[in-house]
């Protein structure tokens, strides 16, 4: 009746075993937002005109609350120079001053470039503002499909441009892109759950589907409250 009657009976069980021919299963494909550390270019913020813009960015990037109110009592004094950017927004300031879109150098799967794949009716990638900067949202919509190992893999390739990183960017191997994959319905904030990437480095990513479920109290801790999000389909802290 112990370990051992059970070893006997594993072994006397008669085990069969198939093995299945063709092409590995199509499996659904996550988005991929890939966020550069240099938020905001350095040529974008010592151009002239954007001393202002540029006092206001290293501030901000510094997360100090402190020197983030001393600043946002000098928008609300008009007498002080700044507020003559008062009005401008984080959107705005990310749209004008981060890593171009031809930063993002390729994106291939099997060989083929991701614009000539039929399965993307529209566009393949969309910059997305964050927390992180303003990122790259790779398979946007969910609808590219994946296929099991290296058969389907995607190939994304980015320049870093460490030359144009900005004075709160150090310019260190370590600092390149925060890179995070989760489904297209949820926000793809890497600040949180991004993996770092360097520069000048090649990564392999193999993940496999996890089905996640929040439940609402007693069970759960979840807040089903919480239904109307940007994608119509998730946000933290939800119930799903």
């Amino acid at each position: 009746d112990g370990i051992g009657c059970v070893c006997k009976q594993w072994y006397q069980r008669r085990v069969r075993a198939e093995r299945a021919e063709g092409k590995p299963a199509i499996i659904k494909f996550p988005t991929i937002s890939v966020c550069s550390h240099n938020k905001v270019k350095k040529s974008f913020l010592r151009k002239p005109g954007n001393e202002l813009l540029r006092e206001v960015y290293l501030t901000l990037d510094k997360y100090d609350l402190g020197e983030a109110e001393e600043l946002a009592a000098k928008f609300d004094d008009p007498e002080s120079e700044m507020a003559n950017v008062s009005d401008i927004t984080y959107q705005q300031l990310l749209a004008d001053g981060s890593p171009d879109d031809s930063r993002f150098l390729m994106c291939d799967q099997r060989k083929r470039n991701c614009a000539d794949l039929p399965v993307f009716e529209k566009e393949y990638v969309v910059r997305e503002d964050s927390m992180t900067g303003r990122c790259w949202r790779v398979n946007p919509h969910g609808k590219l499909m994946g296929l099991m190992g290296d058969y389907g893999a995607l190939t994304l390739r980015f320049w870093a441009d460490i030359q144009d990183y900005s004075e709160s960017t150090k310019d260190l191997a370590t600092h390149g892109f925060l890179v995070a994959f989760h489904d297209n319905s949820t926000f793809g904030s890497t600040l949180s759950s991004g993996y770092l990437m360097s520069p000048g480095t090649y990564y392999k990513v193999d993940l496999r589907l996890r089905k996640e479920i929040r439940k609402p109290p007693p069970g759960g801790n979840c807040n089903a409250s919480l239904t109307d999000t940007n994608y119509g389909a998730y946000t933290e802290g939800s119930c799903i």
